[in-house]
């Protein structure tokens, strides 16, 4: 049984290394990932932003002008 053990342990500890590197690489994609995630959002809100003050622009417009029509 130990010797079962033993070798079930050395070939565990044979993989350490490429595991290591496996999950390294991931996590460096992961935050490169992140990155994009966080500039595309950025890029959203500021278009959210603006089509907001477009349409709240088109409203006042629009009740300026009726506005000025029921005069």
């Amino acid at each position: 049984m130990e010797v079962v053990v033993e070798r079930l342990t050395l070939g565990l500890v044979s993989y350490l290394p490429i595991l290591e590197t496996y999950f390294i690489n991931n996590l460096a994609r992961v935050r490169s990932l992140q990155l994009e995630l966080k500039s595309r959002i950025e890029e959203f809100e500021k278009l959210d932003k603006f089509h907001m003050e477009q349409m709240e622009e088109e409203v006042t417009a629009r009740n300026a002008h009726t506005s000025t029509e029921s005069w």
